[in-house]
């Protein structure tokens, strides 16, 4: 068995340039997903036409640190994304779980997007 050790140094601006990598990718991950996902979030119902959507692009990216999340304004949001798969959409193309739906068909796809934008200078 080998065992070896690496000693790595680094400049002071690029140590600084390597900590905030992270939270900018992780940032830019949930903008994605959230760019991406607008679309199938419901827009329709009879009270709050269009109100979900638009909350949920208003409220954006928030959080700081690594930590962000995405969500609605809404007070109703929580019943509509855990709606079943059965539910009737007013709105085509739409559906429940619309984030988790999408990391989960286009997580390779954003978190490339995320690291693109987000090249070590």
């Amino acid at each position: 068995m080998i065992i070896s050790s690496v000693k790595v140094s680094w400049n002071p601006g690029a140590m600084k340039k390597l900590e905030k990598q992270p939270d900018k990718v992780i940032y830019a991950v949930a903008s994605i997903t959230l760019d991406m996902a607008y679309p199938t979030i419901p827009l329709s119902d009879l009270v709050n036409a269009g109100k979900l959507r638009q909350t949920s692009k208003s409220a954006g990216v928030r959080g700081s640190n690594g930590n962000y999340h995405i969500g609605s304004y809404t007070d109703y949001a929580k019943y509509v994304y855990n709606r079943p798969d059965t539910t009737n959409w007013t709105t085509p193309g739409t559906n429940p779980n619309w984030y988790t739906r999408m990391w989960n068909k286009r997580s390779n796809t954003i978190l490339s997007n995320a690291i693109e934008r987000n090249p070590l200078k």
